[in-house]
């Protein structure tokens, strides 16, 4: 779990740089997955909505 959670950091803080705006996209809908096979297990990792985790 912590891998996965490791992850998911990882890929916030490559959304945080300089990215083209489809390669945006595609890490934000593999977050927006992660999210929620987080959600399935129970696991509390972030409840702020991923657009307000990106401002």
């Amino acid at each position: 779990m912590e891998s996965l959670l490791q992850s998911i950091r990882m890929l916030e803080n490559l959304l945080k740089e300089k990215l083209s705006a489809r390669e945006g996209k595609e890490i934000y809908a593999e977050l927006l997955m992660l999210q929620a096979e987080l959600k399935k297990e129970y696991v509390s990792y972030d409840t702020r909505p991923l657009n307000e985790v990106f401002q």
